[in-house]
């Protein structure tokens, strides 16, 4: 018995929300027929299924990008056009207009300009500098004060972290960071023009579909040559995070940051799965359970805030509560730490 099968289905007002599936309303057309000699054709209307939903509004995504014709985004809806199965002739159609368009200048490093701005001799590190603390100004009593909500929560910053999680891939005499920001700008700049795009207030390093998994990350640092320093010391980095903290790491991000003038906005991670980032987001979540940031070049200084929203367990000490702000530094080398919980 042979059949032939096809299921065409339309909605209207569909909605991403803050997931990665769509809602909304959908109706669906499944119509089969039997090639033998006693041919049947059948056809069942019905409710769309949820990933045919999500695959109708990832194809409306897709043509919205097409007609802004602007790089980023539309490079970013191919991306997920291609994990939610969406016609190929039409992802084929969008990969062609890409190709004709050219990313901005400031939207991503050159060459030139890694080569001149990301050099070990720029780095600063301020001597003396002291973590500081601004309470909150309604109330010395308030609960945001107290630094942590609830038991089991653990947020740290580790220093000289970077020699020890190298040791075994650093040449002789070698200073662990120094080495590793010299291998990751080399890397960089071997990658092809774009790979360093600004997200936020900052630069990443990725291959070109922007794919932030560890084997997508680790691949573009060996790109030409599979015993690059960048990649054995990002596969060190990787190692010595699930060894110490028994995380499965999920995600690798390399943040490029050219001078004091750039930076990664506040935020908090998604530790959730079927979660994103933004429309554009094209990154697979799944449930975590902490982050580890490892800081290589100049200091910089970490502000974390105590939130008093919906999806906070701090509670507001009265109207005019302000909440609380810790300013904690960074040095070259060491490692900041937090778990789900904090």
């Amino acid at each position: 018995l042979h059949r032939q099968r096809t299921v065409v289905a339309g909605a209207e007002n569909l909605n991403f929300g803050s997931g990665l599936c769509a809602t909304g309303d959908g109706t669906a057309v499944e119509a089969s027929i039997d090639t033998d000699s006693w041919a049947e054709l059948r056809v069942t209307v019905r409710r769309a299924k949820k990933k045919e939903l999500t695959r109708l509004a990832q194809e409306q995504a897709l043509v919205d990008a097409m007609e802004r014709k602007k790089y980023s985004s539309l490079l970013a809806q191919i991306t997920r056009a291609r994990s939610r199965k969406v016609d190929t002739a039409l992802i084929d159609q969008a990969g062609r207009l890409l190709k004709s368009l050219r990313m901005p200048d400031g939207t991503f490093l050159t060459r030139k300009e890694l080569g001149k701005l990301m050099r070990w001799s720029r780095i600063t590190e301020p001597c003396g500098v002291q973590d500081t603390t601004e309470t909150c100004q309604a109330s010395d009593s308030c609960a945001c004060n107290a630094g942590c909500a609830g038991p089991g929560e653990e947020c740290d910053i580790i220093g000289d972290v970077i020699q020890q999680a190298l040791d075994d891939v650093l040449p002789p005499h070698a200073h662990a960071d120094k080495w590793l920001f010299q291998a990751l700008v080399s890397a960089a700049i071997a990658a092809p023009e774009g790979c360093v795009w600004k997200s936020g207030g900052k630069f990443l390093l990725t291959n070109e579909e922007r794919n932030q998994s560890p084997a997508a990350i680790v691949n573009i640092l060996e790109r030409g040559n599979p015993e690059s320093a960048a990649g054995r010391g990002i596969r060190a980095l990787v190692e010595h995070t699930e060894r110490e903290y028994g995380f499965r790491v999920t995600a690798l991000q390399l943040n490029f940051h050219p001078n004091n003038k750039s930076s990664h906005k506040q935020h908090r991670d998604i530790y959730g799965a079927g979660q994103k980032g933004g429309i554009n987001c094209t990154c697979s979540f799944m449930k975590c359970t902490g982050t580890v940031c490892y800081s290589l070049g100049s200091s910089r200084q970490i502000l974390t805030t105590a939130m008093t929203d919906k999806r906070s367990k701090f509670e507001a000490c009265g109207k005019e509560c302000t909440g609380a702000k810790t300013f904690r530094w960074m040095h070259s080398g060491s490692a900041m730490r937090f778990n789900a919980p904090w």
